[in-house]
């Protein structure tokens, strides 16, 4: 059994607690500033132990520690931890500057540990059918992804306003909330990003002056592809659909309702397939991506697997989305030639 320590105790800090629990491999504690926080979570869960002082935890205890803080403070909390000799899932972003990261690497390579970034959606059903049917070669080369995702954040988080949702330095904004989910799984299925060119804009939502709606194309180190992120945070109706073209045929993976289309070029036709699509809680949230996310954790800490994303790949992730708001910035394209020795292999 695992000893985790899970740090911070909102609402993905919850899931986590939730999720580890569920494993049944793992004894989970809970650090948080918030008193009432700490103990509403040890009513509803059963915890090791709570802490309400980051500075004071007994880290040397725990054998891993998940890092649910907002996304300035993700890599020096786990380097704290990682000193201290725990293993250590970071919430995704990894950060949201490239500061301290190569400090973290190092340390987790000196002490042997396992460090994981939790871009989730490489756990789900869809990416990874997708991403089995892209290594296939169904479709010959891939030469085109634009992947689309919309939804209203006013709808889907009604305290927004109360979240780091709302605040550029904590990660709030389109480009680190929602295209880096997108970007780490397009760099999943195509590799390194070479260079970046994006829009990004405040248009609807009240409260925050951070970007709503983005767009982003990529280009390869590795191939010819280009690929096309767009995320509207504002929008009525619900879209989560990627579409890969190759020379051969077409995927599309509609990721809201849960089904893989194919359309190769010799045959003309769709073929559809519906993928299980885990039912939500009564709260309305799916734990199982999660619940895996965390086995697979901790079957890395034990040798028997590879982090879904790997330190070095969400270093990569973070390096793209800081390219795009500059690109955005000064309206350009953007090369990326930094931190090259954290890109994933």
């Amino acid at each position: 059994m695992y000893e985790v320590l899970v740090i911070g105790g909102g609402s993905i800090g919850e899931r986590h607690v939730r999720c580890f629990l569920k494993t049944g491999r793992a004894a989970v504690a809970v650090c948080d500033s918030r008193p009432e926080r700490l103990a509403d979570l040890s009513q509803r869960y059963s915890l090791m132990a709570t802490y309400p002082d980051f500075e004071k935890a007994d880290l040397e205890r725990f054998d891993a520690a998940v890092v649910c803080v907002p996304g300035n403070l993700h890599v020096p909390y786990a380097q704290r931890a990682a000193e201290a000799g725990a293993h250590v899932l970071i919430e995704k972003p990894l950060a949201l500057s490239t500061e301290g990261i190569e400090d973290l690497a190092r340390t987790v390579e000196e002490k042997q540990l396992v460090a994981a970034v939790g871009h989730v959606r490489r756990a789900t059903d869809t990416a990874r059918a997708l991403k089995a049917e892209v290594a296939s070669g169904l479709i010959g080369e891939v030469l085109d992804v634009t992947h689309v995702v919309g939804y209203d954040h006013r709808v889907a988080r009604p305290d927004y306003r109360n979240t780091y949702a709302v605040h550029r330095e904590q990660g709030g904004g389109a480009i680190f909330d929602i295209c880096s989910h997108i970007v780490n799984l397009i760099q999943w299925y195509l590799g390194p990003v070479r260079s970046v060119i994006a829009t990004a804009e405040h248009q609807q939502i009240e409260g925050t002056e951070v970007e709503d709606s983005a767009s982003l194309l990529l280009r390869f180190r590795r191939n010819s592809a280009r690929a096309n992120v767009h995320c509207v945070m504002w929008q009525a109706n619900r879209v989560d659909q990627v579409t890969v073209a190759g020379p051969l045929g077409t995927l599309v993976c509609d990721n809201w309702n849960s089904r893989l289309g194919i359309f190769l070029r010799r045959r003309n036709e769709w073929t559809w397939t519906d993928i299980p699509k885990p039912k939500p809680d009564a709260r309305g949230q799916v734990d199982e991506p999660f619940v895996a996310q965390a086995g697979n954790f901790l079957d890395a800490i034990e040798g028997k697997a590879t982090p879904f994303c790997t330190l070095a790949e969400g270093a990569h992730t973070v390096e793209v989305c800081l390219a795009a708001h500059e690109s955005a910035q000064r309206q350009g394209v953007v090369t990326l030639t930094e931190g090259e020795e954290l890109l994933s292999e």
